[in-house]
């Protein structure tokens, strides 16, 4: 007897379903409401402009584990990876920025030169980014038991950075720009009061 499957849906995550499905045997069909599959990485004409919804970031372009998903998918054949130096900036209307640097180092040097009074939180901040990169949390749920154990040595710190907002962290800078900035690094999401952990993980991608 054949086994069927049914996936409602053909983005990222359908279209990977379908296809590891498809690698186990199943006979599989997916439905989507779209006329093309893609989900966020699709793009759309309306009356003249283009609608562009696409992911922000790809995880797992640089991670092992997650980038043999990618591979085994076939997701990246043809495709160039494009590392930018910068993940984030935030601007005012007087023309200072800030540049959230994917060379960790280069964001400290670049942070204490717009406020060298900030030292101090700026290493904090720097030194919590570079702590929680050594812990795959990306990945943990591919390498069976062993991979999530690795992870408890982690855990008081991502509690830690878990109770703090980017919100509550900013007011911890002296500099008036940081203060207004800060809030805004993790893709301008300062109204949803993000956590300061979630930013953090992403410099495991860094």
């Amino acid at each position: 007897m054949t086994k069927k499957i049914i996936i409602i849906g053909g983005g990222i995550a359908g279209l990977s379903t379908g296809i590891y499905a498809r690698i186990n045997g199943y006979d599989t069909t997916i439905f989507e409401k779209h006329s093309k599959p893609g989900g966020l990485c699709t793009s759309w004409h309306r009356k003249g402009f283009i609608f562009d919804y696409c992911i922000h970031n790809l995880a797992g372009t640089g991670n092992l584990e997650l980038r043999e998903v990618w591979n085994e998918l076939g997701a990246f054949e043809g495709t160039e990876i494009i590392d930018h130096e910068v993940f984030t900036r935030v601007e005012d209307s007087k023309g200072n920025e800030l540049n959230i640097y994917t060379d960790l180092d280069r964001l400290e040097r670049h942070m204490k030169e717009i406020a060298p009074e900030d030292s101090k939180t700026i290493e904090e901040y720097v030194k919590a980014g570079k702590s929680l990169s050594s812990a795959n949390f990306f990945s943990m749920d591919m390498g069976g038991t062993l991979s999530k154990l690795k992870i408890v040595p982690h855990m008081p710190k991502a509690m830690k950075w878990g109770k703090i907002t980017l919100n509550n962290y900013a007011e911890k800078f002296n500099n008036e720009f940081l203060k207004r900035a800060f809030p805004h690094v993790q893709y301008d999401m300062s109204t949803s009061n993000i956590p300061m952990f979630p930013h953090l993980l992403f410099f495991i991608w860094f």
